[in-house]
């Protein structure tokens, strides 16, 4: 078009020169009026200096501010102040222009709008910087506010450079047609001479502009695309014919590791992992060979650091107009990820089917036609039958399974059900002529895999099967036994309760005959016995109550041996005051202090005999004092896990370390009945009782400083 547009002017330019030799008689007036012309051409050129001039002076301030906000010194002030003092005179001498103000009011008043903004936008930033710092300063820059004022300035010159153009097409349009008029009755040459001319000021005019359209467009697309190529998620370079990279972008710097400047001093060779090398070249000799107009690879570069990094790479080939190859575009996309996923999964696959392998279990699985497919070395070592023979070998797997025909049907039905889960055992045929029992799971619904129909796992249960018989039979043999014992166990049982009445009815009859007697001879003989026999009486009538409470010990004893003990919740807030009111002649006899922590907790317990260990345990609290030693007593609990501790702690003589492990056992007593009275079985008791309700107890005590005597029992909430 611009050839076409040369060519036109360049002929009518020929054709002007002719005419113009004709009209040298009227060229006097025509360079009057086109010095009229001129004149407004000079104003018009006048004008526009003074916009180009305004707009340098903004160019330089702005300068002098960018100078300042990267080096924060002030001498780089002085040009933006002379900026700032030259710009205001320069719009003042605009405003005072009365063809500018006439012709384009409206436009300086946006010119001067606008400088008055980007002026404030530059202060604004050279304060922030002098007092804030960079990044602030940085942060308005950043904002392109600035950039947008300049831009409406130029475009604001430049609306008015097109006004003046076009006045001046006018004027110069207004002498033509002036001149034709005046000319016309001298020369119809004349008139044609200033016609070409005004065409070819036109298609000049035409041509500029059309010239500056394309100018704008050519610089659009080359910053969209430097937008997009630098940009772009994925690496993308112009290779030069060597090898040697043309231009690359951030994203491909970043998946190699080097810099741009670095990267252009190098070949894709260079980078790339030598075992890809050969694949790669030889799809660039059948692009540069025209047999293919593009390629994709996975391969390996060496980034910057040693390390391989997967690619995914597509190369195109660009050519000239003659068809004669210029330059390789290529697209990198990085995949060392997805790479790192697959070798993953290729090692977890690999893993499974180790362990798929070497399970304890036997692992088979049958396809759609019913080939064995799967046989791990469970299978092998049970049935010695080795993969290799197995797998689609009918006549050995017959010889596995002689149900076939069966198992082919199973197979049939589990297909028309959805594989559902199935359990059996089934005897198998192993290579030795022998045979296994084998517990066999069908698992295909719970792991379906693709390809096979039916799997599942299964035990050698041979020997269990024969344990299970040995075991039924040693049943009804201990079966028998137990019948046996528990008979025996019954008659003793029957004979200690024979006992027990004996005990109790057989030696109380003679204590009760020795404390009437002793008594008889007390009231009938008192008087005329001395003080010594006084003495054996007392002494009679003690033994015979020690006798007594030792029979009740021992009896009590007894049934808890025997007493079948049902345990429920029971609260300590209920059994300790239940002790301690049955207590209360002997609480009272000592004058014990004895204090009780509240909110006991409750336990699983059998209440009686819980009662009748709470009792044994504060009487000792009690005996077992200094004498003129007031008793004091305390009664506590702490929780431990799913454990409550009762403890009853005293005052008293304490025990040595070396008899607290004996004084639970029956009759042992540390001291003798005239110091301290008791039969000895009452801690006996306690440990007895403590054991058939599942709980544990124990002793911690000092010789002179008191003991704490605690009993463990499980929490109901632990229950």
């Amino acid at each position: 078009m611009q050839r076409w547009y040369a060519w036109q002017m360049n002929m009518g330019l020929g054709a002007t020169l002719l005419l113009l030799l004709v009209n040298a008689i009227v060229s006097y007036r025509n360079i009057l009026h086109l010095y009229e012309i001129s004149q407004a051409v000079a104003q018009s050129n006048q004008t526009l200096k003074m916009l180009e001039q305004t707009l340098s002076t903004l160019k330089d301030a702005e300068t002098g501010q960018r100078g300042y906000l990267l080096t924060g010194k002030e001498k780089y002030l002085e040009p933006y102040k002379a900026a700032i003092a030259q710009i205001g005179q320069q719009v003042q001498e605009l405003q005072q222009n009365p063809k500018v103000i006439q012709a384009h009011s409206q436009q300086m008043q946006a010119i001067k709008k606008a400088i008055a903004a980007k002026q404030a936008e530059l202060e604004e930033t050279i304060q922030l910087r002098r007092t804030q710092g960079l990044d602030a300063a940085l942060k308005i820059v950043q904002t392109d506010r600035g950039r947008q004022l300049m831009r409406q300035v130029r475009q604001t010159i430049a609306e008015i450079q097109t006004q003046e153009n076009q006045r001046l097409a006018q004027q110069q349009q207004a002498s033509q047609t002036s001149l034709n008029i005046t000319l016309i009755t001298f020369t119809l040459v004349s008139g044609a001479s200033l016609l070409l001319l005004g065409l070819i000021s036109w298609m000049h005019t035409r041509s500029e502009m059309e010239r500056q359209v394309a100018e704008i467009r050519l610089r659009e697309s080359e910053h969209l695309f430097k937008t997009t190529f630098n940009q772009a998620a994925v690496g993308i370079a112009h290779v030069n014919l060597d090898g040697s990279w043309q231009r690359v972008n951030r994203k491909l710097c970043e998946i190699v590791g080097y810099n741009q400047e670095e990267l252009l001093t190098k070949t894709f060779q260079e980078i790339t992992y030598a075992e890809d090398l050969d694949v790669d070249l030889s799809y660039v000799n059948k692009l540069l060979a025209g047999e293919i107009k593009t390629y994709v690879l996975e391969k390996r570069y060496i980034h910057k650091n040693g390390s391989l990094i997967w690619v995914d790479l597509t190369v195109a080939l660009l050519r000239d107009v003659n068809g004669q190859p210029k330059f390789f575009i290529s697209v990198i996309q990085d995949i060392s990820d997805r790479k790192q996923i697959e070798l993953s999964l290729r090692q977890s696959e690999e893993h499974l089917r180790q362990v798929l392998q070497d399970m304890p279990v036997m692992l088979d699985a049958f396809d759609g036609s019913g080939n064995i497919i799967v046989w791990n070395q469970e299978c092998e070592r049970v049935t010695g039958f080795l993969a290799s023979e197995v797998i689609q070998n009918s006549a050995i797997m017959e010889a596995l399974y002689p149900e076939t025909t069966y198992r082919q049907k199973m197979l049939v039905a589990w297909a028309e059900q959805g594989n559902n889960y199935r359990n059996w055992e089934w005897d198998i045929t192993c290579k030795d002529g022998s045979t296994r029992t084998v517990a066999w799971s069908n698992i295909s619904e719970l792991f379906p895999i693709p390809g096979w129909v039916s799997w599942g796992i299964g035990v050698d249960v041979t020997d269990r099967k024969q344990a299970e018989q040995s075991l039924r039979q040693l049943n009804a043999t201990l079966e028998q036994r137990v019948a046996e014992r528990t008979a025996q166990l019954e008659e003793i049982n029957q004979e200690l309760e024979a006992f027990t009445y004996s005990v109790s009815h057989d030696l109380r009859a003679p204590l009760r005959v020795m404390q009437g007697f002793a008594q008889a001879l007390q009231e009938d003989y008192g008087d005329l016995l001395d003080e010594m026999a006084h003495t054996y009486m007392q002494s009679i009538h003690e033994s015979a109550v020690q006798m007594d409470n030792l029979i009740n010990d021992l009896l009590q004893y007894s049934r808890l041996t025997r007493t079948q003990i049902h345990l429920f919740p029971t609260d300590l807030n209920e059994i300790v005051p239940t002790a301690l009111q049955q207590l209360t002649n002997q609480i009272q006899a000592y004058a014990a202090n004895i204090t009780v922590a509240p909110n006991l907790p409750t336990v699983l317990a059998h209440r009686t005999t819980l009662i009748q260990i709470v009792m044994n345990l504060i009487s000792n609290a009690l005996k077992f004092v200094e004498p003129g030693i007031q008793p004091q007593i305390a009664i506590e609990f702490f929780l431990d896990a799913n454990w409550a501790y009762l403890s009853i702690r005293d005052n008293g003589i304490g025990i040595a370390p070396e008899h607290q492990s004996r004084i639970f056992r029956v009759f042992e007593r540390l001291h003798g009945v005239e110091a301290y009275s008791g039969t000895g079985i009452g801690l006996a008791i306690v440990d007895k009782g403590i054991e058939r309700m599942g709980g544990r107890v124990g002793v911690e005590s000092w010789l002179g400083q008191g003991s704490r005597f605690w009993i463990a029992l499980p929490l109901v909430d632990s229950v």
